[in-house]
């Protein structure tokens, strides 16, 4: 369990977001400490007082009949999730109530007493776990079968924040401010626990959440901290220096696009970052006030509550980057021009394409939506990568592309001249292919055997002429069969490789020509 400090300069260009378009549109004018959402998209906004439903995404709301505020001279409520089976709200020293059917009647599950309540709630399948303040401090667990609370966790400290991993682990952050806290951890959904990171104090972690393999935290004294191994070492990333005072962090969200987002009274409002925590920035626009709660984050949309009203954000695309494309033509013949088509998501935040179109590890093409030729035969990969101000995201569509050759026709008038010791062989020049397609031969392949055996027959001589001597033949042969072929389109290195064999003084079989520019075709 270590933490520790790393400064790091970072020399990069950013292309920087507008948000001149993004803010906050409220749906309500009510106090909202929160907003959850039960299996049939209702969205209850749990008030100052009580809760309020709304069955149209928030467009109208209605007061259900929880009837048991806050006491005390408390002005808040507590924690509230939504379990498979029904509905729990805690209101700060009175209780935690339960409704089956969807806020028509609640149940008092819990006991509680003055300077008491909860702090945060997440669903487990029919149960819940629920972080607890006060003299009745600690970790909580629904017992769907029995409708009632037992304690699994107790700590000196209050309980604050949950965040379940994709792998089932929970971790949970204890930090009073004037008690020792830290981060525990449970891996048999939340009945045992064990202490990951240990905290006092100013340095106690609040709010937590986890991305793409990563922890984050946010102390109380605002700084940012994360983990790459799980909780075992910590790393500082930021303080959140646009804070007006310490002790005020409410909740954080991280969207699927890795955009994090923080919430904080003391009129601060919401911060965000879209480097992971590097830097950071207000967004404030259209919020009732800046003394914000919990954040909720249902269908693309991300929601918040604070002290004057329910908001919901508008004009920011949440979706996490995604690399697609297409290709007009997959299949055909040398030279196939192929045009690419970019179909990533969202299109409005890319900021770089980067295309391997032979997948074999450098980029061909900068722009969005280009066009490449192949020449030569095979079956290729084609990648494409993808970046905006927060991510990459490549795709590598493996054997997508299928260029054939198409072989040039076979040369005609092929003679056969005796002129002692010597055979002078001549042929016609080819200029189209067996389709009849223009073209200009790369050069011309001569073999040669004894025998009419295509298997046996011999390499004699690459050249780009239409004539070549097979010289003292006559003196040793009776008789000799030759074949003339064109080739097209051939790489570099498969020209240089019969050009290496042209200069042999050692016979070489035709099969291993033909197994030799297998391995060098591109």
């Amino acid at each position: 369990m270590k933490k520790k400090l790393i400064f790091t300069v970072l020399f990069f260009a950013l292309t920087t977001i507008v948000f001149s378009d993004i803010q906050w549109n409220v749906l309500h004018t009510d106090y909202a400490k929160k907003m959850i959402v039960d299996d049939v998209n209702h969205f209850y906004s749990i008030n100052q007082i009580g809760v309020w439903k709304s069955t149209d995404e928030g467009e109208t709301w209605i007061q259900t009949s929880y009837d048991s505020p806050p006491r005390d001279g408390h002005n808040t409520m507590g924690g509230a999730t939504v379990t498979t089976d029904g509905i729990l709200v805690g209101a700060l020293d009175n209780g935690v109530y339960y409704s089956s059917d969807y806020g028509n009647t609640w149940v008092n599950t819990f006991s509680t007493g003055y300077g008491t309540g909860s702090r945060r709630m997440i669903p487990l399948g029919n149960s819940a776990l629920m972080s607890y303040g006060g003299s009745l401090r600690g970790i909580y667990k629904w017992n769907p079968v029995s409708s009632s609370w037992y304690q699994t966790f107790t700590h000196s400290s209050d309980f604050f924040d949950f965040v379940q991993i994709p792998n089932g682990d929970i971790y949970a952050t204890a930090g009073s401010p004037n008690h020792i806290g830290g981060v525990y951890k449970s891996t048999d959904n939340g009945e045992n626990w064990s202490l990951v990171l240990e905290t006092q104090y100013y340095d106690n972690c609040k709010t937590i959440d986890f991305y793409n393999g990563v922890l984050y935290y946010l102390s109380n004294n605002n700084e940012f901290w994360k983990s790459n191994d799980y909780g075992a070492n910590w790393t500082l990333v930021s303080t959140l220096s646009q804070l007006s005072s310490t002790y005020i962090t409410e909740d954080m969200y991280i969207a699927p696009n890795g955009t994090i987002f923080t919430s904080f009274g003391a009129d601060n409002g919401v911060l965000f970052s879209t480097d992971f925590g590097v830097t950071w920035n207000f967004l404030n626009t259209g919020l009732p006030s800046l003394n914000v709660l919990d954040f909720t984050f249902f269908n693309n949309n991300l929601y918040v509550g604070t002290q004057s009203g329910l908001c919901v954000l508008d004009g920011f695309n949440f979706s996490g980057l995604t690399s697609n494309f297409s290709a007009d033509s997959t299949s055909g013949y040398i030279p196939l021009t192929v045009n690419f088509t970019d179909e990533s998501v969202p299109q409005d935040s890319i900021i770089t394409w980067q295309w391997d179109f032979e997948n074999d590890g450098t980029y061909d093409s900068f722009i969005q939506n280009p066009t490449f030729i192949y020449t030569y035969s095979g079956i290729y990969s084609v990648k494409l990568k993808v970046n905006n101000v927060i991510q990459a995201d490549s795709l590598i569509k493996y054997n997508y592309i299928t260029v054939e050759y198409v072989p040039p026709a076979p040369p005609t008038n092929v003679q056969v001249e005796i002129i002692e010791p010597d055979a002078v062989i001549t042929w016609t020049a080819v200029d189209t292919t067996i389709f009849g397609d223009p073209i200009t031969p790369d050069g011309y392949i001569v073999k040669y055997n004894e025998m009419v055996d295509d298997e046996h027959f011999w390499f004699l001589a690459f050249t780009t002429e239409t004539t070549h001597t097979h010289e003292f033949v006559a003196q040793y042969s009776t008789q000799m069969f030759y074949k003339v072929i064109a080739i097209v389109n051939y790489t570099r290195e498969q020209i240089e490789y019969l050009e290496s064999i042209n200069n042999s003084r050692e016979k070489v079989k035709w099969s291993d020509v033909k197994r030799n520019f297998n391995v060098i075709r591109k």
